[in-house]
C-alpha cells in the first residue's frame, strides 16, 4: 500500500460466522470477525498487546478493550452483547455513539430515547478503510 492510499474493507453480514476467522493482516496487526451467541456481528482487531472489539452493525459501538492483560469495559449484567434498539438494553459496552439529533438524559418534555438514537443504530452498510491508522464507517 502506497503511503496516503486508501484500502477499503466491505463488510457484509452473511461474511460473520459462529466461528472467529481472520480477515485482514498487516505486520502484527490482525482484524478477525465473528457472530456472538446473541447472534452481534463483531470485529476483533488485534496487536500483540491486547484487542479491541467492536460492532460494526450495531451502532459502531466499541463493546471491550484489553491491554497488558487488563479489561477497560465495565462489567456488567451483559457478558455479551445482545441485540436492542436502546442502550439500555445491552449496558456494558466500552463506548457508544450518543444520539445526531438529541442525547443525553430526557426530561419530562422530551421524546428521545436516553442517550439518542444513535448507540444501537442498525447500520446498513458498514466498512472499514484502512489508511495509515484504521477506523469504521457505517451507512444507513
Amino acid at each position: 500500500m502506497d503511503v496516503g492510499e486508501t484500502v477499503e474493507f466491505a463488510l457484509r453480514r452473511e461474511s460473520f460466522g459462529e466461528k472467529e476467522r481472520e480477515a485482514a493482516r498487516h505486520g502484527a496487526l490482525r482484524a478477525s470477525i465473528f457472530r456472538f451467541d446473541t447472534g452481534v456481528e463483531a470485529i476483533r482487531l488485534a496487536n500483540a498487546r491486547g484487542h479491541v472489539i467492536t460492532l460494526p452493525f450495531m451502532g459502531q459501538m466499541v463493546w471491550s478493550a484489553a491491554f497488558d492483560g487488563v479489561e477497560l469495559a465495565m462489567q456488567s449484567m451483559f457478558p455479551t452483547p445482545r441485540p436492542a434498539k436502546i442502550i439500555v438494553e445491552t449496558y456494558g459496552c466500552l463506548a457508544y455513539h450518543s444520539g445526531l439529533l438529541r442525547n443525553g438524559v430526557p426530561g419530562a418534555s422530551d421524546t428521545h430515547a436516553l442517550h439518542g438514537e444513535a448507540p444501537c443504530a442498525d447500520m446498513d452498510e458498514t466498512g472499514s478503510p484502512a489508511e495509515p491508522t484504521l477506523e469504521a464507517r457505517g451507512w444507513r
